[in-house]
């Protein structure tokens, strides 16, 4: 992949991160609530999925996530080894957990993760759900928007 093709993704990823998060903000007086989904099992797509979640916080000059502020991403499948314990993104995901950040790793994860003979576990506080995807769909049922980083 060249780098100008890296860069348009990158810059649309951007763009559509900010689009989520200032549309319609001011529009629910509940406050604001975005989904992230994350399916890819590429470390540089982490990397960049990480990122971008705390390039959102920084915009919007999010310390940490108030009340009426939800930031979730949810890892499927694919996606096993951005949760793991002592896996390389482990403190990036711990310090977005510190920001308010609520990581969500659904049943298919520690599922890959046996089936590649790798750790099962993930890093401490992230929350478990049967099916990642019907969890998501819940959270859009709440008002939560929706951001899918595949890369």
């Amino acid at each position: 992949m060249t780098n100008l093709n890296v860069f348009i993704k990158i810059l649309i990823s951007i763009i559509l991160a900010v689009n989520l998060l200032t549309t319609n903000v001011n529009a629910d007086e509940d406050g604001y609530k975005a989904v992230i989904q994350i399916s890819s099992s590429d470390e540089r797509a982490h990397r960049r999925a990480l990122n971008q979640v705390g390039w959102i916080l920084d915009e919007f000059k999010f310390e940490e996530l108030s009340d009426d502020i939800a930031l979730e991403v949810v890892a499927i499948g694919p996606a096993s080894n951005l949760l793991a314990r002592d896996g390389k993104f482990a403190n990036n995901v711990k310090k977005l957990m510190k920001r308010g950040v609520v990581f969500t790793a659904d049943a298919s994860i520690q599922k890959m993760m046996k089936k590649h003979k790798l750790p099962t576990d993930l890093v401490a506080g992230v929350k478990h759900v049967e099916v990642g995807p019907a969890h998501i769909v819940r959270l859009q049922m709440q008002d939560y928007k929706y951001l899918a980083l595949f890369f």
